[in-house]
């Protein structure tokens, strides 16, 4: 199956601390974490592979 991969993400090393602050922070909503924890696996490359599998997985899953 041919398709799109996700492109990775890269972040400078500043982007990063703040990244990483916010990972840091008690005071940091769960859904703030969340799209941060998103953000670093993407930019270490960890998501592209979980992202292809999804994808095969809704697209042939799918009712026609």
């Amino acid at each position: 199956m041919s398709g799109l991969s996700p492109l990775p993400i890269q972040l400078s090393q500043r982007q990063q601390a703040i990244v990483q602050q916010i990972l840091r922070r008690h005071t940091s909503s769960q859904r703030l974490v969340r799209q941060v924890q998103i953000i670093l696996k993407a930019h270490q490359g960890e998501l592209a592979e979980k992202f292809s599998r999804t994808a095969a997985r809704s697209h042939f899953g799918k009712k026609l």
